[in-house]
């Protein structure tokens, strides 16, 4: 897998930022596609539509995200956290969670498309999920 600087992550963002404007007439959409992202911030960025597929995502920071209609296609997630993110329509088919962050409002909107696994290593609880971050 390879891994992306923070550096090429930002130059990612900018383009798909400028596709989602342009309904994708112009710029890039934003595609991690076996990548391997540890340590990193998407606060707040507008990632609709963008593919994590076959990506192994390691202390990543979703807060306030909007991952509308995303795709994590067997990506594996340790130490997410997605926490008020808009994950509505986000694909998480064959995904492994490990110490995933997902607010309780919007588990309770994406749990049917989750298998049981996947729910074993989601909590909903912040104040949990910050202790877990430590271990």
């Amino acid at each position: 897998m390879e891994k992306i600087t923070m550096s090429e992550i930002k130059d990612v963002l900018k383009e798909h930022e400028i596709w989602l404007a342009e309904n994708g007439k112009s710029g890039t959409q934003a595609d991690f596609s076996g990548k391997t992202i540890k340590i990193a911030n998407f606060k707040e960025a507008k990632l609709s539509k963008s593919i994590f597929k076959n990506c192994i995502l390691k202390m990543i920071e979703f807060v306030d995200t909007d991952l509308k209609d995303a795709n994590f296609e067997n990506a594996k997630l340790k130490k997410v956290d997605f926490h008020n993110a808009n994950l509505i329509g986000t694909n998480f088919y064959g995904a492994v969670f490990e110490k995933v962050h997902i607010t309780e409002e919007m588990y309770e909107q994406i749990k049917e498309r989750l298998t049981q696994e996947q729910r074993k290593g989601i909590i909903t609880s912040y104040k949990v999920f910050m202790r877990k971050m430590i271990f």
